[in-house]
């Protein structure tokens, strides 16, 4: 059996809230999405990303066992899975970035 919701509307990929959210709004609303990733643009559009399915989370998966094992050999940089969130120097921000980052630009 399978079934379809049919949605009406084109849901928006993009919100442009005027005026922007400040960091710490911007934070609260992405700890309360619920419907998959969101990126705040360094033009300060907001940006929807359906959640990741099966397979793609299973290659996201097998993406950071190997950065992991190259880090574990290495011992340069860090490694985050993909649900981490990062403010950039660009003003960009993201809940979902690449897994690994220079040393001297992550923050604990």
């Amino acid at each position: 059996m399978s079934a379809f919701l049919e949605i009406p509307a084109a849901v928006p990929r993009s919100i442009v809230l005027d005026p922007p959210l400040s960091d710490e709004e911007f934070e609260r609303l992405a700890e309360r999405c619920d419907v998959g990733s969101i990126e705040r643009t360094r033009d300060g559009a907001i940006l929807v990303n359906a959640p990741a399915g099966g397979a793609t989370s299973s290659g996201n998966a097998e993406i950071t066992r190997q950065l992991s094992n190259w880090w574990i050999q290495h011992r340069r940089g860090r490694v985050f899975d993909s649900s981490g969130g990062f403010f950039l120097p660009t003003a960009q921000s993201s809940i979902q970035m690449r897994p690994t980052l220079p040393l001297r630009n992550s923050r604990d």
